[in-house]
């Protein structure tokens, strides 16, 4: 995922609301797993796909990334909303592609409230396993929705971005959780 916005594609047209069958089921999944107000967004694939956003980061001047789509696809992106823009292969991946949103999400909303330092990245991890349990209950409903890979998606992109280390105790925990539960069910 790449940090900064790719503005040419918007410029070029390469951002639009996506409207595929996979779509619609990765947003509806995305609200059920985290209930926030977050806006969806597919982007062609030959521009670099970035990391959800909050709605008042700046990407170009002044300008923020809500307002810019506001305007050039006549779409409201209220205040305080998450922008997760997509390629089409994310939702036909849905599950693993999920914990990887969800992981950007809870990365974005934590570093706007403060940078943690290392010992305080306990809190990823709770974030996380909550994003777990509320998996498990998507699960129920939609029969294809892998809670594993949805762990996978989520745990490789904490440890890729540095807010859990392999050695840190909530990745153990998060993954000795699903095969508790696993075992439970």
């Amino acid at each position: 995922m790449s940090r900064d916005f790719p503005v040419m594609a918007l410029c070029n047209g390469a951002i639009e609301v996506p409207r595929s069958e996979h779509a619609i089921r990765f947003d509806t999944l995305l609200s059920c797993l985290l209930p926030l107000e977050i806006r969806l967004f597919r982007m062609h694939a030959s521009y670099p796909q970035p990391a959800a956003l909050i709605d008042d980061t700046p990407v170009f001047g002044a300008f923020c990334i809500g307002d810019l789509l506001s305007r050039k696809l006549d779409l409201p992106v209220p205040q305080g909303a998450v922008v997760l823009i997509r390629h089409d292969a994310a939702f036909l991946n849905a599950s693993f592609e999920l914990g990887v949103a969800i992981a950007e999400i809870l990365t974005a909303i934590m570093m706007r409230a403060f940078r943690p330092m290392p010992e305080e990245t306990e809190i990823f991890a709770v974030m996380a396993r909550n994003s777990l349990d509320a998996a498990e209950k998507a699960a129920d409903w939609d029969k294809r929705f892998s809670v594993e890979r949805f762990r996978d998606g989520l745990m490789e992109t904490l440890v890729r971005t540095g807010h859990l280390t392999v050695s840190h105790g909530g990745v153990t925990a998060l993954a000795g959780a699903q095969v508790h539960r696993r075992a439970g069910r």
